[in-house]
């Protein structure tokens, strides 16, 4: 399984931020979603692609696939640009 982090992004309410630019700036869709006392986990797909953005409390945030065709990266990337963090998770 493919992960990749989403440093600055810590905080419980982060999981909704990341949700929104994911479906209405990067055009994703959200086909499930789970939150749990611990974490929460959100499926989104685009273009044949899958992937699952992830929070817990311990972990922090991070998208994971299992699917070597997507860009975890890529995607990780412009949610953090979108939300005004560099890819080290300081606020720009």
């Amino acid at each position: 399984m493919k992960k990749h982090a989403l440093p600055g992004l810590e905080e419980w309410t982060d999981f909704d931020r990341a949700a929104h630019v994911l479906i209405h700036s990067l055009g994703w869709t959200q086909s499930q979603r789970v939150d749990g006392p611990d974490a929460r986990v959100g499926s989104f797909s685009k273009d044949n692609l899958h992937f699952w953005l992830v929070f817990d409390d311990v972990m922090g945030m991070a998208l994971k696939c299992e699917s070597d065709d997507s860009n975890l990266s890529e995607v990780g990337d412009a949610i953090l640009s979108a939300l005004n963090y560099d890819k080290r998770g300081n606020v720009r």
